[in-house]
């Protein structure tokens, strides 16, 4: 019985570790700050960085990798988003702007509408 009860435990210790690692999320202020940064320094992150870096989060509204990339913590998709903010929930989330494949531009804000004009 005490080998079962230790093994449910390390099980559910090891389930909660994976679930905060999983649970991470590159849509802050910091991973802003981080794109900003690398621009002034004139090694700007790429196109395919940002939307390996922001995962399922990065909703890409670009043309020829220029454009935006908006990210908000735990929404996947353009019609989501746009759906939480239509119903007036306050989403803050980082709006990343690219310019032919390198991001030029990076803020964390309120998510608005305007964005997808």
């Amino acid at each position: 019985m005490k080998k079962t009860l230790k093994l449910v435990s390390l099980i559910l210790v090891v389930a909660l570790f994976a679930t905060m690692l999983f649970s991470c999320s590159n849509a802050t202020e910091d991973y802003a700050a981080k794109i900003n940064e690398a621009a002034k320094a004139k090694e700007s992150y790429t196109y395919e960085q940002v939307m390996e870096d922001l995962g399922d989060e990065a909703i890409d509204i670009t043309f020829a990798k220029s454009g935006i990339i908006i990210a908000v913590k735990g929404v996947t998709s353009e019609e989501e988003l746009k759906e939480l903010v239509n119903s007036g929930e306050k989403l803050d989330g980082i709006v990343v702007t690219m310019a032919l494949g390198k991001a030029t531009g990076a803020v964390f804000k309120t998510i608005t509408l305007d964005l997808f004009k």
